[in-house]
């Protein structure tokens, strides 16, 4: 359960970048440090900044959009504790940048693995084993942690092993995804690469209804990658979502579909009406050329709202979203 704790908390933004770096700096800092990482099966990069991890103030939006418990919220926030005290412990300039990579070549065992850059002596050890702790409990298998490349990852040794004799692979993508919503505080960013496109499609043939259903294949030969940019208390909570289509006609014709979306949304909400629609309003997909991008900011008492009204987005299971049988 710390490992579902630490991955929820990281999931949600942190403090500013310090003013000294541009974000299109830190974009292409970020960029390089997981470069070594990431190949042609890559689908996924999450990184947060655990130096300006805010545990209460975190917890407490989540709990607040997920419509938690109090007991709930109280376990979550006393399984990071060892996280937090970690955190703490780095003078108010540091960094302790941390990734989570989700790859094709590891989604038959765990789905992921974790990157921890050794640079400016981070204490990369201390978390590294909370994160064993909680993937071994929850996939029941071997989990260990290896320095490869300047590094600490964390993921099976079969991971570990393929990371460390993986060749280079340029994916540009990942640079321009960072970039894209370099002024959060967390990226999140879904890139699969063309192959990997075509695999997602065999894979899952249709769309879930929460997205709309229809053909996988239609989505994906539309879109390049998808970059979420999320910032939390202790200023108002945002989010940037930005999509790189693969043509001004496919952004157009996604932009569409997104509108489309955000509209069903009043219909399937236990809001009352007037007060879904002020929330949707915001919810605005601008089109520049290729790109789509959506800027949303709630404040602390709409968190919970906004929780309401997106509910039924994270369905993501169900009949349409069921993998092809092998």
């Amino acid at each position: 359960m710390r490992f579902v704790a630490l991955a929820l908390l990281l999931l949600v933004p942190l403090q500013a970048l310090r003013a000294e770096e541009s974000p299109a700096g830190r974009a292409g800092e970020l960029a390089e440090l997981i470069a070594p990482f990431v190949d042609h099966q890559t689908l996924a990069v999450i990184h947060a900044d655990l130096a300006s991890f805010d545990a209460v103030d975190t917890t407490d939006a989540l709990a607040e959009f997920f419509h938690l418990g109090d007991d709930t919220r109280d376990f979550l926030q006393s399984e990071i504790a060892p996280i937090t005290v970690v955190a703490q412990s780095l003078p108010p300039d540091a960094k302790f940048d941390i990734f989570f990579v989700v790859s094709f070549s590891d989604l038959a065992k765990v789905p992921l693995f974790i990157v921890m850059p050794l640079e400016g002596g981070a204490p990369a050890a201390p978390v590294a084993l909370e994160i064993r702790h909680g993937l071994s409990g929850r996939f029941r298998t071997e989990i260990v942690s290896e320095e490869v490349h300047g590094a600490l990852v964390t993921g099976t040794p079969q991971t570990i092993h393929r990371l460390r004799k993986l060749p280079p692979a340029p994916r540009p993508e990942i640079a321009a995804a960072f970039e894209a919503v370099s002024d959060s505080e967390l990226q999140v960013l879904f890139v699969p690469s063309a192959n990997a496109r075509k695999a997602l499609e065999l894979v899952y043939p249709t769309l879930p209804a929460s997205l709309g259903g229809g053909p996988t294949r239609d989505l994906m030969q539309k879109f390049e990658w998808l970059a979420v940019g999320l910032t939390l208390p202790p200023n108002d909570s945002g989010l940037r979502a930005v999509v790189q289509s693969t043509s001004e006609v496919a952004a157009r014709q996604l932009g569409d579909s997104m509108a489309t979306l955000v509209a069903a949304l009043n219909q399937d909400t236990a809001l009352e009406a007037s007060h879904a629609a002020t929330l949707t309003e915001r919810i605005v997909p601008e089109i520049e050329g290729t790109r789509i991008t959506i800027d949303v900011t709630a404040a602390v008492d709409e968190v919970a709202d906004y929780g309401t009204l997106l509910a039924p987005l994270f369905t993501l299971a169900g009949p349409a979203a069921k993998p092809v049988a092998k």
